[in-house]
């Protein structure tokens, strides 16, 4: 719904609620040695789901400086009869709060310079709550309290580029652009894991006592590129 317009900006606000039915759930808990064997038993079918959310927009449409930024409110969830005792559950993708900014500046008829910044929760993921040694019954294995239970840390990162172009006289065209993505090298978790550190050893070097923690893996560090492209 489009509540405020003039020549330079408009502002929206969306909401929504949806349902959903006869999804289909990857169960990996069942994977073996093969996991493209006999696949279709990994499947859940039958599942449930409902979401609802909010997006607020602002855009400028008009000067040398245009750009927009939004605000996006969403909750997903699943469910599944043989899953999680057949209680719903977070969808593993939702991420409640995202921020979106975008700016673009007219340097002159040939040069402008741009930017993209955005920040969101993080992604679900399930958490252990607890370990099982290995004995006699049974190998070691983590226990879980639910599904998609705890999120992981905020994302955000900041993109920004320069663009020069030209107009031949033949007709043709040349660009050049310079981009730099993460631009403050922010170290986003991408999953988190349960490794372990040993906190003491013995005058041998042998292992006195270890523990388990949570560890981060993070990727796509600061990445710049140079793009030209020439039209004919």
């Amino acid at each position: 719904m489009k509540i405020w317009d003039e020549s330079h900006y408009h502002f929206e606000m969306r909401a929504y609620y949806k349902q959903m039915k006869d999804l289909v759930f990857l169960n990996k808990s069942l994977e073996n040695q093969f996991p493209f064997y006999n696949w279709q038993e990994l499947l859940l079918g039958g599942g449930k789901g409902r979401g609802h959310g909010m997006e607020i927009i602002l855009h400028k449409n008009k000067g040398r400086l245009k750009g927009n930024a939004n605000y996006a409110f969403s909750r997903h969830f699943r469910q599944f009869e043989t899953l999680n005792n057949g209680k719903w559950h977070p969808y593993k993708y939702n991420r409640e709060h995202v921020i979106n900014a975008t700016a673009q500046f007219q340097l002159n008829n040939r040069w402008d310079l741009g930017l993209f910044w955005t920040l969101s929760s993080g992604a679900r993921f399930n958490l252990p709550n607890g370990y099982v040694n290995e004995n006699p019954f049974t190998r070691h294995y983590y226990t879980y309290q639910g599904i998609n239970n705890a999120t992981l840390p905020a994302y955000h990162r900041l993109d920004i580029s320069a663009n020069w172009q030209k107009e031949l006289k033949n007709g043709h065209g040349l660009s050049f652009s310079f981009n730099v993505y993460n631009a403050y090298a922010r170290k986003n978790p991408g999953y988190i894991f349960v490794g372990s550190v040993v906190d003491e050893y013995d005058e041998n070097g042998n292992e006195l006592t270890r523990r388990n923690v949570l560890k981060a893996k993070s990727y796509m560090p600061v990445i710049p590129s140079v793009n030209i492209s020439y039209k004919f």
